[in-house]
């Protein structure tokens, strides 16, 4: 039977084991497992120390790379700046917030903060924390740009005359205001005083006019079935009607003559061309607004008519027109306005009802108290009269070969002087714009006689 061993064999045992060394002497711990397998070697804490101090001096130098500092500007705002070294060392500035006057700064709250908790080690098993880097958002609730009011400097005055304080309440208030000026002695004098506005009174002008207005049937019983008087002259008809407008200094000069009147030229030599008749009428107004008040009636109750009754009259001739606007003497370079020459009826006539202002109607006033310049309008359509009637006098080209035989032929001409005036003439006596000299010594007293040498019917309306 085996004997239980002792405390002292326990001892003794131990001492005479061959692993564990006898107490107070160092023996080396064997670096093979018995399975004969490396086991892995384990860091020294020299190791460790080498690899965490340069990392915490590079993050130190880093963070004291970077300042952050604050200033004020000149209008009270606190000004967040962040200084750091570029590559070559030398300091850049860099805004990172505008704070207003009166909020607190605290420049830590903006700054990247970075914790670095220190490492510990043991002499087998080594525990490394990484760094955490916790970054505060650098935007905040404060708006970055202030609404601070700048002080408005007024307008420097331009001109003698200052702009007023306000403006009246009405239009056609009285309007305070100040004018500078210069004393005797040069120095700078405001006056103030007041702009009150002044409307002169203004005079409607109401054309007069004679006749009467007949119902259909009224005049259907008066003439019956009688044409003769439908074929009287279409002057005598409408001189016996009344119009609306009448020229009295005219009318004691200048009566109408025969109406239709024609004439007979000498004969002329034509190309393919017998006989041809022509009627010319020409239009003669003035530019006032008032008788453009009126044109939109005129031209529908007198002008189209008239040729109308020109048409029918004179059938199978060509009928041209031609238009004289004159305004007052002082107007513009001259007082002619518009000249239109003798052309078909319809290049006309669409100006005249749609375009007036075109051919100078309504373009000009009354001529005041000075008149219109009537006496260079007659002057200028008989001009064109005599122009018309002599044009046959400019020969064509003929060919070399004289042996062609060309017919002779008789032109006849019905020349029509149509006035429509809205305003007496002025105190001119004689004519200053007319091209013809025989038309030098026109005056209202000759007007008669020049008509009946240009062989024109007139009529005024």
């Amino acid at each position: 039977m085996d004997s239980i061993p002792t405390p002292a064999s326990r001892a003794e045992g131990c001492r005479s084991s061959p692993i564990l060394p006898a107490p107070g002497t160092i023996a080396a711990i064997p670096l093979t497992h018995p399975s004969h397998r490396r086991l892995p070697r384990e860091p020294s804490s020299t190791t460790m120390r080498a690899f965490v101090f340069p990392c915490v001096a590079a993050l130190m130098t880093a963070i004291n790379a970077q300042q952050i500092i604050t200033t004020v500007d000149a209008l009270g705002n606190t000004i967040v700046e962040q200084v750091t070294l570029n590559a070559a060392g030398v300091p850049v500035t860099q805004i990172l917030q505008t704070l207003p006057a009166g909020i607190p700064v605290n420049p830590t709250s903006t700054s990247p903060s970075t914790t670095v908790p220190a490492a510990t080690t043991t002499p087998l098993v080594q525990t490394t924390t990484q760094a955490t880097r916790t970054t505060t958002p650098l935007t905040t609730t404060t708006p970055l740009t202030t609404t601070t009011p700048l002080a408005v400097t007024p307008p420097v005055q331009q001109g003698p005359v200052g702009q007023p304080a306000s403006p009246p309440a009405e239009a056609g208030d009285p309007t305070p205001y100040q004018y500078t000026t210069t004393d005797a002695n040069g120095d700078p004098t405001v006056v103030q005083d007041v702009f009150t506005p002044s409307f002169p009174a203004t005079t409607p002008f109401t054309p007069t006019s004679t006749g009467s207005i007949l119902d259909y049937s009224a005049w259907l019983s008066m003439i019956g079935n009688a044409t003769a008087g439908l074929n009287q002259p279409i002057a005598s008809q409408i001189a016996s009607e009344g119009v609306p407008f009448v020229y009295p200094v005219l009318h004691d000069y200048i009566f109408p003559l025969s109406f239709p009147k024609t004439y007979e030229v000498s004969q002329v030599l034509l190309f393919n061309e017998t006989m041809t008749n022509y009627v010319a009428v020409c239009v003669l107004v003035d530019s006032s607004l008032t008788l453009a008040s009126e044109w939109h009636r005129l031209f529908m109750e007198y002008v189209t008519p008239l040729l109308q009754r020109l048409s029918e009259i004179y059938q199978g001739s060509q009928l041209r027109l031609a238009l004289v606007s004159y305004g007052p003497s002082d107007s513009l370079s001259e007082p002619i306005l518009a000249k239109r020459y003798f052309l078909p009826p319809q290049d006309i006539m669409k100006e005249l009802k749609g375009h007036a202002e075109n051919l100078g109607i309504g373009q000009t006033g009354s001529g005041g108290g000075m008149g219109m310049a009537a006496l260079e309008g007659y002057a200028a359509a008989i001009e064109m009269f005599e122009l018309f009637q002599n044009d046959q006098d400019l020969k064509p080209l003929r060919p070399l070969n004289g042996a062609e035989q060309q017919e002779k032929s008789t032109r006849t001409v019905s020349s029509y002087l149509l006035h429509l005036a809205a305003a007496p003439p002025d105190a001119t006596t004689r004519p200053s714009y007319n091209s013809c000299p025989k038309l030098d010594d026109l005056s209202w007293d000759t007007m008669a006689v020049e008509l009946r040498k240009a062989r024109t019917s007139y009529q005024c309306f």
